[in-house]
């Protein structure tokens, strides 16, 4: 279906939509050797006309668009192979199909039809924490590497997540341990992102040059995720208590917490605080329905849940779309006159 409905997108289909098929075309003329070589500025490659993209997601439009495909369809392969490893990655972790469907909702709306580096990483980054829940450490890793490879924002997670899963030892001997690591993860990518106008990258001073965003600060959606995660403490301190595998979960909450204080304090820079809360959403989403807590103490937390996504979807589709993917049933936004 996803594959259809992108087939058949046309101008003008989304904000980004347009820029990606000029992307995939300027980046299916280079050769491997310009992508990796010559046309590498770690991590980014850069081309004609265009600003820097992730090298990842340079090789695998070449890889696709290789086949002689033309940019409309590498575009519409691309997403669907990422909705597609979405979908695999959540039912094999036993997500509900409605659940499953609801979500995907949400992120084909952001991601993969409008922010398609950031889909594709997204989805890569599931099956690679996946792996890493069913103990497949390997391959959980590299598959985190690859997904950094296709959109530098997911460090926002892998930095913090990775933090806690290798020192969660020390961390959990006391709450203020916990605490100072949070606090500390938090401050120092907000510090981060705020010396992005002083680095000479193309990429970067995109992002900078959106300015501010309305959907950051303390608004419904960041007040209803810092209540989620809250409730989702709660649940884990009366998970431990109980047969439940609540250790993964928790380093998936740890990694979600950074990613809030972005969406609340990052309101200078628009996209990267944004973005880093929908790909926080889309985690916790996915893992919530795992063994971490026993099925009482789930129920505030899964109703909080809910909400935020009835919340995220209104945003996504009726307040400010950025696609026309489910356009109809919705009205048909033209974004050439936005």
């Amino acid at each position: 279906m996803v594959f259809v409905r992108l087939l058949f997108a046309r101008h003008p289909f989304s904000f980004d939509y347009d820029a990606y098929i000029f992307i995939i075309k300027s980046f299916s003329e280079l050769s491997f050797s310009e992508i990796v070589g010559t046309n590498l500025i770690f991590p980014y490659t850069v081309s004609k006309e265009i600003v820097p993209i992730e090298f990842g997601f340079s090789l695998l439009v070449k890889l696709v668009s290789g086949l002689g495909f033309d940019p409309e369809i590498t575009y519409a392969l691309i997403a669907s192979a990422s909705v597609g490893l979405r979908v695999h990655t959540m039912r094999s972790l036993r997500v509900p199909v409605l659940w499953i469907i609801w979500t995907n909702i949400i992120a084909i709306t952001l991601l993969e039809a409008n922010a398609l580096r950031l889909g594709v990483a997204a989805s890569t980054l599931l099956f690679g924490l996946r792996q890493l829940h069913w103990s497949r450490k390997l391959t959980g890793f590299f598959a985190m590497a690859i997904a950094l490879t296709f959109h530098l924002q997911v460090i926002f997670f892998v930095a913090p997540f990775v933090t806690f899963y290798f020192l969660s030892g020390w961390i959990r001997k006391s709450t203020l341990r916990l605490v100072f690591t949070l606090v500390g993860l938090s401050i120092t990518m907000v510090y981060f992102v705020q010396l992005l106008p002083m680095l000479e990258n193309e990429k970067l001073q995109e992002y900078v040059a959106r300015g501010t965003s309305g959907s950051s600060g303390i608004t419904v959606t960041s007040l209803l995720a810092i209540l989620l995660l809250g409730s989702v403490v709660v649940a884990l301190r009366k998970g431990w208590a109980h047969e439940a595998e609540p250790q993964f979960f928790l380093a998936i909450l740890t990694a979600c917490v950074p990613s809030v204080f972005l969406l609340v304090f990052l309101t200078d820079v628009a996209v990267v605080g944004d973005r880093a809360w929908q790909l926080a959403f889309l985690v916790i989403s996915t893992f919530f329905f795992t063994n971490w807590a026993f099925s009482g103490s789930k129920r505030i937390p899964l109703y909080m849940l809910v909400v935020l996504s009835v919340v995220m979807q209104t945003n996504v589709l009726v307040r400010y779309p950025l696609s026309n993917f489910f356009s109809p049933p919705f009205p048909m936004i033209d974004y050439s006159k936005r």
